[in-house]
């Protein structure tokens, strides 16, 4: 017999192969696909989340042969990225309201390079702990 969480999702028992789970299963598909992280279908994010921005729409691209251009990034202060260990915030990268996964490269706790194919690319960095 399966149970309910927090947020509506459906948990089966261990072993739990009764005539519920595939509905089950269904019913938590849907869920997950229209959650919006608005602490009704799915956990909040706060503010809180988010530590700082920067906008890198006026950034330099250097290029390096091909189609790959890289840019060196500052952070802003009080902001420490990873570098030779796993602490400090993570650069997420938006352009046009939308996630764009770049690589990136921490050279120091205070700056990193970024690579894109796109030197054209205006984006805002959220740093997240």
């Amino acid at each position: 017999m399966s149970s309910t969480t927090t947020y509506g999702y459906k948990l089966p028992a261990d072993g739990d192969l009764g005539s519920t789970f595939w509905n089950d299963l269904e019913d938590d598909i849907s869920r997950l696909d229209a959650h919006t992280h608005n602490g009704t279908n799915s956990p909040k994010i706060t503010a809180a989340s988010v530590n700082s921005t920067r906008d890198a729409a006026a950034i330099t691209w250097a290029a390096l042969g091909g189609a790959e251009f890289r840019a060196t990034i500052t952070v802003p202060a009080g902001i420490v990225v990873p570098y030779g260990s796993s602490t400090g915030q993570i650069p997420l990268f938006i352009a046009s309201n939308e996630i764009v996964f770049l690589k990136w490269l921490a050279i120091s706790t205070t700056q990193y390079y970024v690579y894109s194919n796109d030197n054209t690319l205006a984006f805002t960095v959220f740093y997240i702990s």
